[in-house]
């Protein structure tokens, strides 16, 4: 149980700082951009690929 307690946290501490990660690279690569890069950031794990495929 504390296992799985202290894996919930770092996942929502990652998912925080992985969403703080993708708005940086938004405003890098999107600004200006007429590319969904809101959606990227709000979309988590996939922004990443997204922003990799640009």
């Amino acid at each position: 149980m504390p296992l799985a307690a202290r894996g919930q946290t770092t996942n929502i501490i990652g998912t925080i700082g992985l969403g703080i990660f993708h708005l940086i690279l938004s405003f890098r690569y999107c600004y200006g951009n007429h590319s969904p890069c809101l959606f990227m950031i709000r979309n988590g794990n996939g922004a990443l690929m997204r922003l990799d495929y640009l």
